[in-house]
């Protein structure tokens, strides 16, 4: 995947959380409208 240009929508995906429940970045929105900080960190640990 490369990097999103400023005013495209990041593509919808799910994670575990620390509660050990799903976050999805769809659900997410429909639920809470508005902006979205996505910070990711690679690492090889």
């Amino acid at each position: 995947m490369s990097e999103l240009k400023v005013g495209e929508q990041a593509p919808d995906f799910t994670l575990p959380a620390v509660s050990g429940e799903t976050y999805s970045l769809q659900d997410d929105l429909q639920q809470r409208p508005g902006w979205r900080y996505i910070i990711y960190f690679r690492g090889s640990w």
